[in-house]
């Protein structure tokens, strides 16, 4: 339903036709029949307005989530901004749009905002933030990584890191010819820039003059629990051996994490599993990536392809 805009006497409250429960024709009627004020329909509040400018719609005002606080009237959590916006009117000019729709995009034609990175609200003033899902445009330390949901470590919601890998080892996840999985069985954080993360590189080496390679599967677990998985990958098998690259997992600094080897027995053209501590970029020194190049990252484990777990921290 609508947004909806009420005046306390002092700041202004926005809720929906939905929480006040409308769903008729006339909302004015059914406020002025037996409507009662509710807490718990208020979604923001702005900042305190002058009393010279009470009978004035919101003029880019500062607005606030609630506070959870038991009062009469709303509060506003000063801790929790929401954004800077006011209400659109026909005469307001082009900057003045895009403020109110907080970098959204106004279109005069249906009078709305139309909101340019998954933002939700009449204002584009809900930004996409730990939802589970790695937002490019909030992942940034501005946002903390979209409020976390750009790392392992990070990341609270049952679904984090599904749809979080658009290759595995560096190849394009359609150019898999035999695979054991829907995409929504892969696991990852291929995204995660948190620099509080340490970088931990799974390496296989393939066997020499082999043409094509299947892969087990692995499971990079830090922790316990399924929120804990920093990496789930399928069977898988490829014929394009000069795309193989180390799979980079961003880990929590001093974290005890195991790697879970699966479906080996199927494996072939793979000689061995490596996993390499990535050296530090500061020192200067230039890191080989390729296939079996541990000249500058430390190796932590480095073992044939059976179905078993390993641990390291």
């Amino acid at each position: 339903g609508r947004e909806l805009l009420f005046f306390t006497g002092r700041t202004w409250v926005m809720t929906t036709e939905r929480q006040i429960g409308f769903n008729g024709s006339d909302v004015l009627e059914f406020l002025s029949n037996g409507f009662e004020f509710g807490l718990d329909w208020v979604n923001l509040i702005s900042e305190p307005v002058a009393p010279s400018d009470a009978w004035s719609w919101p003029s880019k005002e500062q607005w606030y989530y609630p506070s959870q606080s038991q009062s009469v009237l709303p509060v506003a959590n000063t801790s929790r901004p929401a954004g800077i916006f006011e209400c659109i009117d026909s005469s307001s000019t082009e900057s003045d749009r895009s403020i109110s729709c907080n970098g959204g995009y106004y279109n005069p034609e249906t009078g709305i905002c139309e909101c340019q990175h998954n933002e939700t609200g009449a204002f584009c003033e809900n930004p996409p933030l730990r939802n589970g899902v790695c937002d490019d445009y909030f992942n940034d330390a501005s946002t903390n990584y979209d409020d976390g949901d750009c790392c392992g470590a990070t990341c609270t919601e049952p679904h984090c890191g599904i749809g979080g890998a658009e290759t595995l080892f560096g190849m394009d996840i359609e150019s898999l010819y035999y695979t054991d999985f829907s995409t929504e069985e892969i696991i990852g954080f291929q995204k995660c820039k948190d620099d509080q993360m340490t970088a931990i590189l799974l390496e296989l080496v393939p066997l020499p003059q082999v043409t094509d390679v299947c892969v087990p599967s692995f499971t990079v677990q830090c922790g316990d629990g399924e929120g804990s998985i920093f990496l789930r990958t399928p069977f898988v098998c490829t014929t394009d051996l000069e795309d193989l690259q180390q799979e980079v997992i961003m880990v929590p600094h001093g974290a005890t994490c195991s790697l879970t080897i699966d479906n080996a027995k199927m494996t072939s053209g793979i000689d061995r599993i490596q996993l390499l501590l990535q050296s530090d970029a500061s020192t200067g020194e230039e890191e080989d990536d390729s296939p079996g190049g541990t000249a500058t990252n430390n190796l932590l484990l480095q073992v044939p392809v059976f179905d078993e777990v390993l641990e390291w921290s």
